[in-house]
């Protein structure tokens, strides 16, 4: 079982998962930039987003998935947003947890 933590670029050690620096497998548990610039410029609801972002992890190949269960029992991604905004790390951990039970756990405390 591997706890997914989540924190923000420069603050911790982690696997980067945002589309302006994600590299190999973690590109496919980044956003895509329409979504990201549509979310910050308000044209896109936090429901949208949602529903795209957990369209596109639903596609993620089930080796993206093994790869990111292979750190252990804990693995952080990280983000450039700050603790407590809403973000696709916490999308992809209540994500992983509930759609692969076996093998993850969501650690994020959620967005508040």
């Amino acid at each position: 079982m591997t706890k997914i933590r989540r924190a923000q670029i420069g603050k911790a050690h982690g696997i980067d998962i945002t589309v302006k620096s994600a590299k190999g497998p973690a590109k496919f548990f980044a956003p895509t930039w329409e979504m990201v610039s549509n979310f910050k410029n308000g044209a896109m609801s936090w429901e949208t987003y949602t529903e795209l972002y957990e369209a596109r992890l639903s596609r993620a190949p089930a080796s993206a998935w093994a790869w990111l269960g292979g750190f252990g029992s804990e693995v952080t991604v990280l983000c450039y947003c700050r603790d407590g905004w809403k973000c696709h790390t916490y999308l992809l951990a209540a994500y992983a947890a509930k759609h692969f039970p076996n093998l993850f756990e969501d650690g994020t405390g959620g967005y508040r």
